[in-house]
């Protein structure tokens, strides 16, 4: 069985020449051993039509000129293909998870291969490796992500949001065959390099800036031995175009795309309230949930370098720009709409240390790598804007890890934890009637600028709220 994930080129004509000037030849015309500039043999047999240049092209020639039917194949090498972008969280002491509830991968449409204008279609197989699977979609794409039991994490060693630990999941030795299989197809497989497992290393942000530079070679012998042999074939530029696939690495706030970003819900960020208290930390797991009703496409470009070019290349027979030393170019894409039970999650405990630290953070779904990007627009809260704060209780014990949701005037959600004494507070409210919910209980509470409203919530007898659960 052939290897890796097939799909099928349809070639635009089942004619080989370029411009040809004369009329142009049947293919069991063409004598064995051509004086016409448009024939070539290959194998001893009068297979291509050709210009008198040497060149070959499938799309401005005569329909009236059959193509060969001979099989040829040939190997691409791009230097990497980006599983998924890791967004860093706010917090000395956050993290975030990728478990079970996560797919976290990216979506590539091939229909458009090395810029030639061809059709794919799908004719193969799943193929997985150390945690991570290749398949097709819909007839038209490859999917690179990673198994519901891989799990993925990044840990945040700073209060602000420092991109420059954003990380991206790189995948450093795909492979693209290519098999013509009649006059009209060609078929093409996505799948680890021949002989070896899929290569995935993790890079920073900070990682990749320093090795876009010009001192890119010396740099990659500082890092570990694995990841600088993962790394080996990336040239600086490979680095600056990754660095374009995440738009805070250049220290940007909110998302710009707002086709690619969807707001999912606001957090917030607490530290202890006094030196020598415990720091708080909740699991909260965020969905996309709210965005299954969004359908619009967005599609990203990342081009790379071609490391690897082997046998009767098929790029080389449509196209002479994909080459060894040439660039190739992936189409990362996102076209289906959300629908229920297709959700993708993760757990976030957003912790700090630092007293007195509150923050908002809005979390964004990046709906081409299947992450979660986190944003602090606003500098540090407390308690001068309109806030509600209280306890947590149930037959008379304070509750810690009790998710308490405020719903806002405008219909916008924050959710915050409650600490090791119970305690929440929701600061940077706006004026007006916020609804408070925990569970099975509400309580709607009038804030005003600069006055906290305490509002406490009894749980004896009443069905609480789970810690992952959006109300």
């Amino acid at each position: 069985m052939a290897r890796g994930v097939f799909a099928v080129i349809g070639l635009p004509s089942v004619a080989v020449c370029l411009g040809l000037a004369s009329p142009a030849h049947a293919l069991d015309k063409c004598p064995s051993n051509p004086q016409d500039p448009h024939c070539a043999v290959i194998n001893g047999k009068a297979m291509f039509c050709k210009d008198p240049n040497g060149a070959r092209d499938f799309k401005n020639c005569p329909n009236n000129y059959l193509a060969p039917t001979e099989q040829r194949t040939g190997t691409v090498l791009p230097a990497y293909y980006v599983i998924t972008i890791l967004y860093v969280a706010p917090g000395n002491s956050s993290e975030e998870d990728y478990g079970q509830g996560s797919s976290s991968g990216s979506e590539v449409d091939e229909s458009n291969t090395a810029k030639l204008g061809l059709q794919v279609g799908t004719t193969g197989t799943i193929q997985t490796t150390v945690g991570f699977s290749v398949q097709q979609t819909n007839g038209t794409t490859f999917v690179v992500s990673k198994s519901t039991g891989t799990t993925l994490q990044l840990h945040s060693t700073s209060d602000p949001l420092d991109h420059s630990k954003d990380t991206f999941v790189l995948w450093t030795n795909p492979q693209i065959d290519g098999r013509q299989v009649s006059n009209n197809d060609v078929e093409t497989s996505l799948a680890p390099a021949a002989g070896q497992p899929m290569r995935v290393v993790q890079i920073n942000v900070g990682e990749a800036r320093a090795l876009a530079g010009r001192n890119s070679a010396s740099v990659l012998q500082t890092l570990p031995a694995d990841k600088r042999a993962a790394l080996a074939s990336l040239k600086p530029d490979d680095y600056a175009a990754l660095l374009k696939l995440d738009p805070f690495a250049s220290g940007g706030g909110t998302p710009p795309d707002a086709h690619r970003f969807t707001h999912v819900e606001s957090l917030q960020l607490d530290g202890p309230d006094q030196p020598g208290d415990p720091v708080p930390g909740t699991q909260i797991t965020v969905s996309n949930e709210t965005d299954r009703s969004q359908s619009a496409s967005t599609q990203t470009a990342l081009t790379v370098s071609v490391v690897g070019q082997t046998g009767f290349s098929f790029f080389g027979l449509l196209s002479a720009g994909v080459q060894v030393g040439g660039n190739f170019e992936w189409d990362y894409t996102r076209s289906q709409s959300y629908t229920v039970g297709q959700n993708e999650s993760a757990t976030l405990t957003l912790s700090t240390s630092t007293v007195g630290y509150n923050q908002v953070v809005d979390v964004y779904y990046d709906t081409l790598f299947k992450t979660f990007a986190m944003v602090c627009d606003n500098p540090p809260l407390g308690p001068s804007n309109a806030s509600i704060a209280g306890v947590v209780t149930s037959q008379g014990k304070s509750l810690a890890g009790q998710v308490v949701t405020v719903k806002m005037p405008d219909g916008t959600r924050r959710r915050v934890a409650t600490n090791a004494k119970g305690l929440y507070r929701v600061f940077g409210l706006p004026d007006g009637t916020n609804r408070v919910i925990l569970g099975s209980m509400t309580k709607d509470v009038v804030v005003k600028h600069g006055q906290i409203a305490q509002v406490g919530l009894d749980l004896s007898g009443v069905p609480t709220a789970g810690p992952t659960h959006l109300p």
